[in-house]
């Protein structure tokens, strides 16, 4: 039990500051990040410096819990590296509708049929990620909850109008997506 309430605030903490660094999956981006990633390790150091004063005995436990700590934390950022760096195929964009918060959402297709969905308003931002199909000009999210999450303005599936050079939805009450 001495163990368990030892190492607890330091691995909540540590998975707290990976939860809000993770990009490769659906995630709301804010400005309280400023205020709460600092305040996180801030924290986390505390937690560390009073792990290592309170160690009576030989420290191996508290060094591997650390490592390990340390080594996930690593493989969140070196994902969110690789998302970052994928090569984009195609920009493309809804526009703005007033009735929304949002300026708009931003369509990213990625060349390893992947996309990224991006929605802007004054202080915070959400992004979504998921596979898509590209097959004789039809366009398809493979998200089946895509429509939720960007409040109906985007849909599964679209067709490449060539003549517009834009993506017409094949659902009804949804707008095009345009090219940047």
């Amino acid at each position: 039990m001495k163990f368990f309430i030892r190492y607890f605030s330091v691995v909540i903490l540590f998975l707290i500051l990976i939860l809000q660094t993770q990009m490769y999956s659906d995630f709301t981006a804010s400005k309280s990040n400023i205020i709460i990633l600092p305040t996180l390790i801030i924290l986390i150091t505390i937690n560390v410096i009073f792990l290592y004063v309170n160690q009576k005995n030989n420290s191996t436990t508290t060094h591997i819990i650390l490592l390990i700590l340390v080594i996930l934390f690593g493989i969140n950022l070196f994902f969110n590296i690789k998302q970052s760096e994928k090569q984009v195929q195609m920009k493309l964009y809804v526009p703005h509708n007033f009735m929304l918060k949002q300026i708009g959402y931003e369509v990213k297709l990625f060349k390893d049929n992947t996309f990224e969905i991006n929605e802007y308003w004054h202080g915070e931002s959400r992004h979504y990620f998921g596979k898509y199909l590209l097959e004789q000009n039809k366009l398809l999210l493979l998200d089946e909850k895509i429509e939720e999450k960007t409040d109906y303005q985007i849909t599964n599936q679209y067709q490449f109008n060539s003549k517009m050079r834009r993506f017409k939805s094949l659902e009804v009450g949804f707008q095009d997506l345009r090219q940047h």
